[in-house]
């Protein structure tokens, strides 16, 4: 019971510690200098496309090989897609207006809470085969989670949303992690659904990089800053994989 419960515990710490630190390095930078806000988003799709292709496939691809890792990723790519337009629709009805910049935000956060689920899903594992292995997973998710907290965290900025609305909506996203962290420790987890998982969450970021992220920066800045912006990500994805 105590170990089930470590678990959980360090899932959500994990989750909800990297995305949330996130949000307050967009918060504390928003205060800084608003004009890097807009590149911003090109930057963070970088972060995560660099994650996707230098991470997150190698790694779906290995677990679940190339047939699943296409499937699931492109069921990523359209669940996303579908939520997007159902996020709109219901800011439509409820508010009596469609804001592009919080849609944005949302459709990351739903993407991001489908790569914490999988990430968890590695940390229960991890703790069930060896405990420094579970925890030292953690770690580097939580690393991981970072970039992925100010993705979601820049466009809630841009709309001038409150610094604590950033910060809980941010937090939320990671609280999937603990749950996929137990279902992963009761190793009711195969390592081929442990690939679908990962393939169906880069699927999401792909959309919401590609598709959300990159158009955004360049209409709120100009191509030149959001193709630095991209390149810097893809730079520090690439770098954070590396280094870990």
């Amino acid at each position: 019971m105590r170990m089930m419960m470590a678990t959980a515990v360090l899932g959500l710490i994990a989750g909800v510690g990297g995305t949330t630190l996130g949000g307050l390095l967009v918060v504390w930078l928003g205060r800084v200098a608003d004009r890097y806000l807009s590149p911003l988003l090109a930057f963070a799709a970088g972060v995560m496309l660099s994650l996707v292709v230098f991470d997150m496939m190698p790694s779906a691809l290995s677990a679940s090989g190339p047939v699943h890792t296409c499937i699931g990723a492109g069921i990523g790519f359209v669940a996303i897609y579908v939520s997007e337009k159902v996020v709109r629709v219901l800011e439509r009805r409820m508010l009596g207006s469609q804001d592009t910049l919080v849609s944005i935000g949302l459709t990351v956060g739903a993407a991001i809470g489908l790569h914490n689920f999988a990430e968890g899903l590695a940390i229960g594992a991890g703790l069930v085969i060896m405990v420094e292995l579970g925890i030292t997973v953690a770690v580097l998710i939580t690393i991981h989670n970072i970039p992925e907290g100010m993705a979601m965290a820049v466009p809630f900025k841009l709309r001038g949303m409150r610094s604590v609305t950033i910060l809980l909506l941010t937090t939320l996203a990671g609280l999937p992690m603990g749950a996929g962290a137990l279902i992963g420790y009761f190793g009711s987890v195969s390592r081929a659904f442990l690939g679908f998982s990962l393939a169906f969450s880069l699927g999401a970021m792909v959309y919401v990089s590609v598709i959300d992220l990159i158009p955004s920066s360049v209409r709120l800045s100009s191509r030149s800053e959001a193709l630095i912006g991209l390149l810097g990500g893809v730079l520090l994805g690439f770098l954070a994989v590396w280094a870990i």
